[in-house]
């Protein structure tokens, strides 16, 4: 079987689901028709991140390293993600799945730190602040109910990374479908040769 380079399709939807999950920690945590109404989206976000991740993980289709750092987080919160929305449509309580998101955000602080020191993506800097940004918002996650300073600063961790991802995302987008890029594309299991990477 052969494969493409889509991480334009997880950009992009890392993009909105943090951008959805700052506004949701700002504004309509607190509101029980609120919580109910953001489940749909953070399950149908978390799907397209749970499918893309898992395949990234388990296949390999873009060169090594970038397989792990985008894959195994976009798998890890995209199934986080499509479990916490039922439990948020059901009222259930989050904090143990909580948990389980700020261990995911300490292997994000983790990548953030090998991707500023081995110069990963085309982009360092950005995407080590991206991945610090999610991952300390996950870590500090279980704790915004203790006080609005939290809160606020998850909210705040959470738009900036959605803001770099976003930034992220358009650049990609542009290199993918710029003439020269990917429009005589060869799967790199056809030419032999590691795929191109954003």
């Amino acid at each position: 079987m052969l494969y493409i380079n889509y991480l334009t399709l997880p950009l992009a939807a890392v993009t909105a689901v943090l951008l959805l999950g700052a506004w949701y920690v700002a504004r309509a945590e607190r509101r029980e028709d609120h919580r109910r109404a953001f489940a749909a989206a953070f399950g149908a976000g978390g799907l397209i991140l749970a499918v893309t991740g898992f395949h990234l993980t388990l296949t390999w289709p873009i060169p090594g390293q970038y397989n792990i750092v985008f894959g195994e987080p976009l798998a890890y919160f995209g199934t986080l993600l499509v479990i916490g929305s039922v439990a948020l449509s059901r009222g259930v309580d989050l904090g143990p799945l909580s948990i389980l998101g700020a261990l995911g955000g300490v292997t994000n602080l983790v990548a953030a730190v090998a991707i500023f020191r081995y110069r990963l993506t085309s982009m360092p800097m950005i995407a080590a602040v991206m991945f610090g940004a999610s991952g300390l918002a996950a870590v500090l996650f279980p704790l915004r109910s203790r006080s609005a300073l939290v809160r606020s600063s998850v909210a705040v961790l959470l738009l900036i990374a959605g803001a770099l991802f976003g930034v992220t995302a358009c650049g990609a987008y542009l290199h993918h479908l710029a003439p020269g890029s990917f429009d005589r594309w060869i799967p790199a299991q056809a030419r032999g040769t590691p795929a191109a990477c954003e």
